[in-house]
C-alpha cells in the first residue's frame, strides 16, 4: 500500500460500514483511498484501477457477489489484491493475493455480527500502524495534516 497510487476499498452488507471507517483511517494518514459498498460506482471504479493501485475486499462471509466480482476484475487490471473475510476457505480469500482472515467461529448472527466488525477493525489497525511505520516521515507530516483540517472544525 505504500507504493500504491491508490487504494480502492470494495465491500458489501454489514462490512459496508468498515469499508466508511476504513476511508476514513486511510485519508488521514495520506493514503489516496475511496471506497465503493455500490456495485455500479465499483465497477466504475475498476475502469481505473492500474497495476500499481490496490484493491480490498471486505466482507464477513467471503461470499458476496458484489465484492468477489471486484476483487477478480481488479486482479485482472493487475492491481494487487487484498480480502479482509473471516475464513480462508471463502471464495473472497481464495481470490485474492493477500487473504487476511480472522475467526470463523463468529456466527453469521445479529448477536454476534459485532465482533466481525471488530475483527475487521483490528486487521485495518494492523495496516495503518504497518503504513505509519514505513512511510515514517510522509506520515507524520499527513497525520499533522489531518489534525489541524480536524481542529478546524471544532468550536
Amino acid at each position: 500500500m505504500s507504493r500504491a497510487e491508490r487504494v480502492y476499498i470494495y465491500s458489501s452488507g454489514g462490512s459496508g460500514a468498515t469499508a466508511t471507517y476504513v476511508y476514513q483511517l486511510f485519508l488521514q494518514i495520506g493514503i489516496p483511498c475511496n471506497y465503493f459498498i455500490d456495485r455500479q460506482l465499483g465497477l466504475m471504479s475498476i475502469e481505473h484501477l492500474k497495476e500499481n493501485d490496490v484493491a480490498v475486499g471486505i466482507n464477513f462471509s467471503g461470499n458476496s457477489a458484489t465484492v468477489t466480482e471486484m476483487i477478480t476484475l481488479a486482479k485482472q487490471k493487475r492491481a494487487t489484491t487484498i480480502a479482509i473475510t473471516s475464513g480462508t476457505h471463502h471464495p473472497l480469500s481464495k481470490l485474492a493475493e493477500i487473504p487476511l482472515c480472522y475467526s470463523t467461529k463468529i456466527s453469521d448472527d445479529l448477536r454476534q455480527i459485532h465482533a466481525a466488525r471488530m475483527c475487521e477493525l483490528a486487521i485495518i489497525g494492523q495496516l495503518q500502524t504497518a503504513y505509519i511505520n514505513i512511510t515514517a516521515e510522509k506520515s507524520r507530516n499527513s497525520l499533522q495534516r489531518s489534525k489541524l483540517a480536524i481542529k478546524k472544525s471544532r468550536i
